[in-house]
């Protein structure tokens, strides 16, 4: 649903931007730990750093 409200922005791809980095903004002023997806983050990597997070290490 909030994809059909974005499509129809004169720059959907904008508002998408926009809106991602206004809930890590939200999230950085709320203590809410955020990971930035980079393509040279790994899935694996990923995975590691969340599980991390949260105690769950083997």
């Amino acid at each position: 649903m909030i994809l059909d409200v974005i499509y129809l922005t004169s720059d959907p791809a904008a508002t998408i931007e926009n809106g991602n980095k206004n809930m890590v903004n939200i999230c950085i002023q709320k203590g809410i730990k955020t990971l930035e997806r980079t393509p040279d983050l790994s899935v694996e990597e990923q995975f590691r750093l969340v599980r991390e997070h949260f105690g769950f290490m083997r």
